[in-house]
């Protein structure tokens, strides 16, 4: 396919100087070449035959402006992460240093881009340091790829600084703070973009609502359910979905439900949130016949889709059906082999489960697993195999306490009463856990062992 392109790209590059453009003006010239150059690395022309294209033309003489590296640069960005482009973005960034390009604006937000999507932030930072004059595009830019990069302190003090703001601005803020696990301050930036008069397109309302999810807070999902519904119209496919991993993970399986049913489309992504959402809230027949209505809908499951149904599978106690689906997974990772061992050992099905570990080949097994052999081990009794499995699940550098306390649930059962105190004993003074709940619009702490409200503790 590679060789097709790059000779592809070389009849276009003599056809080119093989006509009468040679004896246009070299503006005519130019303009033409950067018509083709754009086009074919739109038409999928591949980054290494847009290159090829662009120096067979600059050995012959072709004169090109600062125009042309964008769209060099747009090729490169579009084939990330084939082999190459990032190699090939390189080049041009190169180039357009070379030749005094890179403080224009336009290619300065060209390579922005490029390094936002090859996940390099500082390149992306060198980039927009380089140019001249930067506009909002190239803020927003750098600011989405320094939250794609994992910086989201950089990325707030950059939306500080900024001269200028619009939509796009307030969007790239509140989704890479949701998706960077920060949704208290998401919400925050939500409610600011309100106060400053920007209307919350899609894209904000999905960072929002994945904030609420997070949190748990329902009631604030709701209100934005509303705004989004906009009166009642029908939401679009990625709001939709938010909305149903929202009130999934909020608790209220059948408003997520009713989100489902009343999408006009429904992608691969709004099927898989309304089977977790049913599996994860003791659903999990019904989950599965959401799957099985899935397939027959022609949607063929991805990975995390095949996940969703076999925790389905697990929480209903469906053995033959979990072993039909995972079947169906062409090249089973981790989480796929977690959740048959969940399903194996849920079902009383021990010395199985451990076999399905047996089995994995160069897939290395998890502490997820190794977890659900030491329960389905200590439901039937084998304290030796929930010894073992527990050894390795201190060496697969899960938390030694919290092993220790699995472990002593296990001797507790089988009535070895000294040996489980001194495995709880073993957790004292550790990092307690924590879960919180939405209560009259307020969130609410409360931490493994307390009598009390951690916030005003009632």
């Amino acid at each position: 396919m590679e060789r097709r392109r790059l000779s592809a790209a070389a009849a276009h590059a003599r056809v080119i100087v093989s006509g009468e453009l040679l004896r246009r003006p070299a503006a005519a010239v130019v303009f033409t070449v950067n018509t083709v150059i754009r086009g074919y690395g739109r038409a999928g022309g591949g980054a290494a035959a847009v290159v090829r294209l662009h120096r067979y033309l600059l050995r012959r003489g072709l004169p090109f402006d600062s125009y042309t590296l964008p769209a060099l640069i747009s090729a490169a960005t579009a084939a990330l992460p084939a082999a190459g482009a990032r190699a090939h973005g390189g080049a041009a960034h190169g180039q357009a240093e070379r030749l005094g390009f890179s403080s224009a604006v336009h290619v300065a937000n060209a390579l922005i881009h490029f390094y936002s999507l090859a996940a390099e932030p500082g390149a992306a930072r060198r980039a927009f340091e380089l140019c001249a004059a930067a506009d909002v595009v190239s803020y927003n830019t750098l600011l989405t790829a320094l939250f794609r990069g994992g910086e989201a302190e950089a990325a707030q003090e950059l939306f500080e600084e900024m001269p200028e703001r619009n939509a796009v601005t307030w969007t790239a803020v509140v989704s890479g703070l949701a998706q960077a696990g920060r949704p208290a301050e998401a919400l925050a930036r939500f409610a600011e973009m309100q106060r400053a008069g920007a209307a919350p397109g899609g894209a904000a309302l999905v960072g929002a609502l994945s904030a609420c999810a997070q949190l748990g807070a329902l009631a604030l999902g709701r209100w934005l359910h509303g705004y989004a519904a906009g009166g009642g119209a029908a939401v679009g496919v990625e709001v939709g979905t938010a909305l149903i991993e929202m009130y999934g993970k909020c608790g209220d399986v059948a408003a997520a439900e009713k989100v489902f049913e009343g999408m006009r489309e429904r992608n691969l992504a709004a099927w898989t949130s309304v089977v977790a959402a049913m599996a994860a809230h003791g659903r999990g027949a019904a989950a599965v016949a959401r799957f099985r209505e899935m397939e027959a809908a022609g949607v063929a499951a991805d990975d995390v889709a095949f996940i969703g149904a076999l925790a389905a599978c697990a929480a209903a106690g469906m053995v033959e059906e979990g072993r039909r689906i995972f079947a169906k997974v062409a090249a089973p990772k981790v989480e796929h082999y977690g959740c048959l061992v969940d399903l194996l050992g849920r079902a009383g099905r021990a010395a199985e489960a451990a076999a399905v570990v047996g089995r994995m080949g160069a897939v290395r097994a998890d502490a997820r697993i190794w977890s659900s052999i030491v329960a389905a081990s200590g439901r039937r009794g084998d304290v030796a195999t929930a010894e073992r499995a527990a050894a390795r699940l201190i060496r697969e550098g899960e938390d030694g306490g919290a092993a220790a306390v699995m472990l002593a649930n296990v001797y507790a059962a089988a009535g070895r009463h000294v040996e489980a105190a001194r495995g709880r004993r073993r957790r004292q003074g550790r990092t307690p856990g924590w879960s919180g709940v939405e209560v009259n619009g307020r969130l609410r702490q409360f931490i493994a062992g307390d009598r009390f409200d951690s916030v005003d503790g009632k």
